[in-house]
């Protein structure tokens, strides 16, 4: 780790190296991001980004498009796994993060999204919440942003890891109870 950066509403992100990774697979995803945006010198394209698409696990992978309105970044799925299918307790493709996950759980959620398009840099974080019979389900994220060559962040893609198995049973994150996502680790990426 390299540092610590402060953000609004008091959320911390840790600065870390690439090696903070665990899976051998989501770190061999970001060097990939990271040597074709060092080559192309802004962020990949997501649809000329070959090794998402080649991602082993596919039912890890979700894709997002930003849409700014306004002020206000808001993330479209056009994209499910079945990892986010079991977190969140059904589909969500085609709806805004902000309307498929319950209040809290997106007043929670949110900080990682908005800091990896902030900065247009890969946001990796370890969390663990609570299945429907009291379980603790640990998940492991790595947020990429792409764009179109330019700083500007247009679209994200997501791996959701589960390090932990609670058999065939779902998080729901977008039910009106909410759940109390917990943190164990959140950091923006250094590569330069």
């Amino acid at each position: 780790m390299l540092d610590t950066l402060d953000q609004v509403a008091n959320v911390r992100f840790d600065l870390a190296y690439p090696w903070v990774v665990k899976s051998r697979r989501q770190s061999q995803l970001l060097d990939t991001w990271i040597a074709q945006s060092r080559a192309i010198g802004g962020l990949p394209l997501i649809t000329d980004f070959a090794a998402l698409q080649n991602y082993r696990e596919q039912g890890e992978v979700t894709t997002y498009d930003l849409v700014r309105d306004g002020d206000r970044l808001r993330y479209l799925v056009t994209q499910e796994g079945i990892a986010f299918t079991t977190l969140f307790g059904s589909s969500s493709k085609g709806r805004f993060l902000d309307e498929a996950m319950s209040p809290n759980g997106w007043s929670v959620a949110r900080h990682n999204f908005d800091e990896c398009a902030r900065l247009a840099r890969p946001v990796y974080a370890s969390f663990s919440i609570y299945d429907s019979e009291r379980r603790k389900v640990i998940y492991e994220r790595l947020l990429l942003p792409f764009g179109s060559g330019s700083p500007e962040v247009t679209h994200m893609a997501t791996t959701l890891k589960t390090t932990s198995w609670p058999g065939e049973k779902s998080v729901d994150l977008a039910s009106p109870e909410g759940h109390e996502l917990e943190y164990g680790f959140r950091a923006v990426i250094a590569f330069d």
